[in-house]
Parts: structure tokens; C-alpha cells; sequence
């Protein structure tokens, strides 16, 4: 079973790297740099060129996963997500407001959230 890291308080402002948003959100470090090329999520570039994100692009992934497990094209996952305003993470609330609104139905299950 994985247990989930503690943040030090220290650390909660801190940007994170594309290694350490892969490794918080279980994918590739290839598919946050894809993501963040398709406009999914926002990065910036460190002094040193490296990729930096805020932590809100944490629960942007996995928005981003459940929504693929769904069948959804990312097109749709991009409107979705370019809807809410930057750096807020998506909520239960605009999930549902965004997609009864495209007039999907897909029940979620504990299958896609796995």
C-alpha cells in the first residue's frame, strides 16, 4: 500500500519539478511534458530552463486521468479545464457543471478513479 508523502510546511510553496508532479500523480514525466505542450496543464521555466509547476496541476492530472479512463477526448478535457480559472484546482462541482453541460452522462466508478 502507498503512503502519501507529508508535505513540510516549509515546502508547500515550492514549485515542482515534472519529475516530482510524475511521480505525485503516477504518470510519465513524457505525458506532464505532453500535457503541458497540449495546454492541459500550466508550467513555467525555472532560471536553469527546467519545467516548473504549481502543486494545483496535481489535481489537474487527475482530472485529466479520470477523464481519459471515461473515453473523453482531450479536446474536450482541454475545454473543460480552460474553463476554470488558472492555479484553481478542478472541483466535484465543476466536473458535473462541465460535463451535464456537454451532455455526457458517464457515471464514474471506483474502476476509473483506480
Amino acid at each position: 500500500m502507498l503512503r502519501a508523502a507529508r508535505i513540510r510546511p516549509e515546502n508547500i510553496e515550492r514549485p515542482l519539478s515534472a519529475g516530482d508532479v510524475a511521480a505525485r500523480s503516477g504518470v510519465a514525466v513524457s505525458t506532464v511534458h505532453f500535457y503541458d505542450t497540449e495546454g492541459l496543464i500550466k508550467g513555467w521555466r525555472s532560471a536553469g530552463n527546467q519545467r516548473r509547476y504549481s502543486r494545483d496541476v496535481l489535481r489537474r492530472v487527475a482530472v485529466i486521468k479520470v477523464a481519459q479512463r471515461l473515453g473523453l477526448p482531450l479536446a474536450m478535457i482541454r475545454e473543460a479545464l480552460d474553463s476554470l480559472p488558472q492555479g484553481r484546482t478542478p472541483t466535484a462541482t465543476d466536473w458535473k457543471r462541465y460535463f451535464g453541460r456537454a451532455g455526457t452522462r458517464a457515471p464514474i466508478t471506483r474502476s476509473h478513479l483506480a
